[in-house]
C-alpha cells in the first residue's frame, strides 16, 4: 500500500526533476548533438541537486520550478506573441502563488 510519505516523496522529486528534464529535452542546442548528450545533461543536472532538496519539500521548490520554466519560455521563444506571453505569465503566476 502506498502511503502519504511515498506520495509526498514522489511529488517532491517530480517538482525538482521535471523542469530540468523539460528544459534540457526542449533545448535546440542539445538536440543537435544527439540524445546521448541530452541524457548526459539531464543526469548531470539531477546529480547536481543537493540531497537535502530531494528528501524534504519546501515551498521554494515549486516557486523555483515554475519561475525557471517561465523565464526559460520567454528566453527561448523569439516571437512569442500573446499566447507565449500568456503562458509565461501563467507559469509566473503559479510561481508566486
Amino acid at each position: 500500500m502506498i502511503g502519504a510519505l511515498q506520495v509526498a516523496a514522489a511529488l517532491n522529486a517530480l517538482t525538482l526533476i521535471l523542469p530540468i528534464v523539460g528544459v534540457v529535452l526542449a533545448s535546440v542546442e542539445l538536440r543537435t548533438h544527439g540524445r546521448l548528450v541530452q541524457l548526459l545533461a539531464c543526469v548531470t543536472g539531477i546529480f547536481l541537486l543537493p540531497a537535502f532538496d530531494l528528501r524534504f519539500q519546501t515551498a521554494d521548490h515549486s516557486s523555483v520550478a515554475f519561475g525557471m520554466l517561465s523565464c526559460w519560455y520567454l528566453a527561448r521563444n523569439e516571437k512569442s506573441g500573446n499566447g507565449g506571453v500568456s503562458t509565461a505569465a501563467g507559469l509566473c503566476l503559479l510561481a508566486i502563488w
